[in-house]
């Protein structure tokens, strides 16, 4: 049965997704409803927290981007953790993901965003501190295997390096992260195809990542 995923025609929080369907080689279909659509459709879909990304698994709806990822990684029984040691790092790292992203895209909405901006990217190699320490002994956020997480990480490290390019070198263990995650042969392929887009990350209404400045 082909996935049905509902999102914004943008990346921000639905790119993770589609990332991790392309990379399980999962058969689905990206929809992307307008404002006025979800806005008629949101409260009668039957879903108890409606909200943008969800999935759609013939009878099944999912709401929620984290909840998206963890039900496809149970769905295809892969990238998540196998035992209770693995799936608490795994949480773990899924909050500093939500740490990570939160702040930064409050930034895009930002009327001082230019000015903001600066200070941001100045301290984001303290942001970054812990998982560049579990970096030094692991290949994945989550520990030696990749998982859902690290679709969300590295797409959030993408916003990060388009919005300020070079600003991971003081980090040199996420940025090898970040390239080996990107080097994944089916999301290469993926974002070399012209179902990619680069733009929008964010919508219009942001002051930045709608369009390449």
């Amino acid at each position: 049965m082909v996935l049905q995923l509902f999102y914004w025609k943008l990346r921000a929080l639905g790119e993770p997704i589609r990332l991790m369907l392309e990379h399980l080689g999962a058969e689905y279909e990206d929809n992307n409803p307008d404002g006025e659509t979800w806005a008629a459709q949101k409260y009668n879909l039957g879903m108890e927290y409606p909200n943008l990304p969800y999935l759609v698994d013939g009878g099944v709806k999912v709401s929620q981007s984290f909840a998206v990822m963890r039900y496809i990684s149970r769905k295809f029984k892969a990238l998540g953790g196998d035992t209770e040691e693995e799936r608490q790092r795994i949480d773990t790292a899924e909050g500093f993901c939500g740490d990570l992203r939160g702040p930064f895209i409050r930034l895009w909405f930002d009327p001082e965003f230019e000015t903001k901006k600066v200070e941001y990217f100045k301290q984001l190699p303290t942001k970054l501190k812990s998982l560049e320490n579990v970096l030094d002994s692991h290949k994945w956020a989550g520990g030696d295997k990749l998982t859902y997480v690290d679709f969300g990480i590295c797409e959030c490290l993408d916003h990060h390096e388009m919005c300020e390019p070079g600003c991971l070198q003081p980090t040199p263990n996420v940025k090898k992260y970040y390239e080996n995650f990107f080097a994944l042969p089916k999301i290469d392929a993926y974002r070399r195809s012209n179902r990619f887009s680069s733009y929008p990350v964010a919508p219009a209404s942001a002051r930045w990542g709608h369009s390449k400045m």
